[in-house]
């Protein structure tokens, strides 16, 4: 298990039926691949932003080798090849994406997290626990967390976390279903809730994934 974010990336970037199958692994599975990460490198990968990916594996160029003009040549080399290198076309095609994810916009290989319906979009007070279905990409199992927020007190949603349950969370790193249950008990009626979506990275550090989706109370 890589515990650098540069050998992992590394690895993913090989051309080897094993780099092809690492690939569809951390599609299918992040967290499998990413547990040794240190948060920060976790923060950075699971943002999907190349330039921050790219400095934070500079600097852990400079932690692990010195002097530091090595580690400055060895991270060049290593981001000439990071900054250019072409995603296999052929891999993961944009027409294999379920309808809720595909209309939505998908941009891949570098999927950045965003959240793109909930299902239901509004309901009752009076419905007490409401089942939601909350679909978007960049979503990790075991890692994300669900809520509906509004000034007046947000409503944290009931996920269950367990990895062996599939039904609460479906999908892949580019599209995901989150099922949840939203206990309006304390929900203000005629209010509008913004759905917000958290992947922890752990040691505090997390990743807020943008959001326009809103949830109302009727």
């Amino acid at each position: 298990m890589p515990t650098r974010l540069y050998d992992l990336i590394d690895r993913l970037m090989g051309t080897s039926l094993a780099a092809q199958q690492l690939r569809r692994q951390f599609h299918d599975d992040p967290e499998s691949l990413t547990k040794e990460l240190s948060s920060d490198s976790r923060l950075w990968l699971y943002k999907m932003d190349k330039g921050k990916i790219s400095q934070h594996v500079q600097k852990e160029y400079q932690e692990d080798l010195v002097p530091t003009m090595v580690a400055d040549e060895e991270y060049k080399s290593w981001d000439g090849v990071f900054s250019l290198w072409p995603f296999p076309k052929n891999e993961f095609p944009i027409n294999d994406l379920p309808d809720e994810c595909l209309k939505a916009g998908v941009q891949y290989p570098n999927p950045i997290p965003k959240v793109h319906e909930i299902t239901p979009s509004n309901a009752a007070k009076a419905g007490g626990l409401v089942p939601v279905d909350v679909t978007g990409q960049g979503f990790v199992m075991g890692r994300t967390t669900l809520e509906l927020y509004h000034p007046s007190g947000p409503i944290k949603l009931q996920i269950d976390k367990a990895v062996n349950a599939p039904r609460y969370f479906r999908g892949t790193f580019r599209c995901a279903h989150v099922h949840a249950i939203a206990d309006l008990s304390t929900a203000t009626a005629g209010t509008t809730y913004e759905v917000r979506v958290t992947i922890d990275c752990k040691d505090g550090k997390t990743v807020s994934v943008p959001s326009t989706i809103t949830f109302a109370i009727t």
